[in-house]
């Protein structure tokens, strides 16, 4: 029956997984041909992926990357899973992520799936490709279209846009055009560091204090030392020197640290 057949799959993938876990490659080898075998194509990519999780957990991405390869050189039919876990296992090998970026490219129903597109986004940030993340963001469908993914999505976008120079202009339209307006969005700590870091590259103290007050309004962050800390900062490459003293002061003593004393005197 197919839920029998599910079930074995199931077990199967559990095997292979766990015998990748333990360093047993041999069995894990021979359970993995026995699916190949066995199983119908559209069932070989669930075992596939599963040696993908297995050797990507293990610290194998080399291994797993391989594996990817060999699954295109079969003509598996890949799946969303398959692409995600092959870019999470290429890491800041640029050559890895770009074969994939390009295989991805080649299947329109995946070129727009939007947990691809923050997942490389994600990777090629982390190999300080700029002009890439900037095609990506671009490629991102529009915020209709985000749907359960919207956190998601301005999280990425805020995190690789700021890991680079000369972007705080978008960062700051991200911001007071889109996610001011959206109720259903909690900003994290990070979107808020990036957020005011861009205030500050710009220098728009009024763009400051409106970050600024928004996070004392929605969230708790704004009494984190290290949140208190980059306000200092920004507030003193806005100008606004008397504000930068007065957080100081208002921070308690015992709280302040190194960096504190540190974001007054520069």
């Amino acid at each position: 029956s197919s839920s029998s057949t599910a079930s074995n799959r199931h077990i199967l993938r559990v095997l292979i997984m766990q015998c990748i876990k333990i360093g047993d490659v041999h069995t894990a080898q021979q359970l993995f041909k026995s699916a190949v075998n066995t199983l119908q194509s559209d069932a070989v990519v669930s075992v596939y992926n599963a040696v993908l999780s297995a050797l990507s957990q293990t610290e194998q991405s080399g291994e797993a990357l391989e594996v990817y390869d060999e699954m295109n050189m079969d003509e598996v039919p890949l799946d969303a899973v398959t692409y995600l876990l092959a870019i999470g296992c290429a890491k800041q090998d640029i050559n890895a992520l770009n074969k994939i970026y390009g295989d991805i490219g080649r299947h329109e129903s995946f070129s727009c799936n939007v947990q691809i597109l923050c997942a490389l986004i994600r990777a090629y940030t982390n190999c300080d490709d700029v002009n890439t993340v900037k095609q990506l963001i671009a490629q991102l469908p529009t915020t209709v279209e985000w749907s359960k993914n919207t956190k998601m999505v301005y999280t990425t976008i805020l995190y690789a846009l700021g890991r680079f120079d000369g972007v705080h202009d978008e960062i700051l339209r991200i911001f007071f055009e889109e996610l001011i307006q959206r109720k259903d969005i909690h900003i994290n700590r990070m979107m808020y560091l990036t957020l005011l870091r861009a205030a500050g590259e710009s220098g728009d103290l009024y763009k400051l204090q409106r970050i600024h007050e928004h996070m004392a309004q929605n969230s708790i962050y704004s009494k984190g030392i290290g949140i208190q800390n980059t306000l200092i900062i920004q507030y003193k490459k806005c100008g606004d020197q008397e504000a930068a003293q007065k957080l100081f002061d208002d921070i308690d003593p015992l709280l302040r640290n190194e960096f504190t004393y540190k974001a007054l005197s520069e």
